[in-house]
């Protein structure tokens, strides 16, 4: 690292350098859905207790599909998204939002968790 340089956390960053190109922001913005499923992936397995390795034994699957959706390299399909919840001993919920592609304003979640359409 050079000598001066600061150390910048990710939302700063972000802030700083992403969303503020509207090309980058465009694209941010589009993989917001994937980035938000892997998080819930990653909070219902530890939930469970489950390494990805013993998740994706119960799915069917190698770690290494787990461990690439885990971190938004890539999409799962609803099929695999039905297995990996089953393999939880949940049910997968899907919903729609209203929200800006511009970055406008998003409904907040309700209590438990969902979002409201108007």
């Amino acid at each position: 690292m050079e000598q001066g340089a600061e150390l910048m956390e990710l939302n700063q960053f972000i802030r700083r350098h992403i969303m503020t190109d509207p090309e980058w922001r465009e694209a941010y913005e589009e993989a917001d859905a994937t980035r938000e499923g892997a998080r819930a992936l990653i909070r219902a397995r530890l939930a469970a207790g489950l390494s990805q390795a013993a998740l994706a034994e119960r799915v069917g699957t190698g770690q290494a599909v787990i461990s690439r959706i885990e971190t938004g390299a890539v999409s799962p399909t609803l099929d695999m998204i039905t297995r990996i919840a089953r393999a939880l001993g949940l049910r997968p919920v899907i919903a729609f939002e209203s929200g800006s592609p511009k970055g406008g304003s998003r409904k907040k979640p309700q209590p438990d968790g969902r979002r409201k359409v108007s």
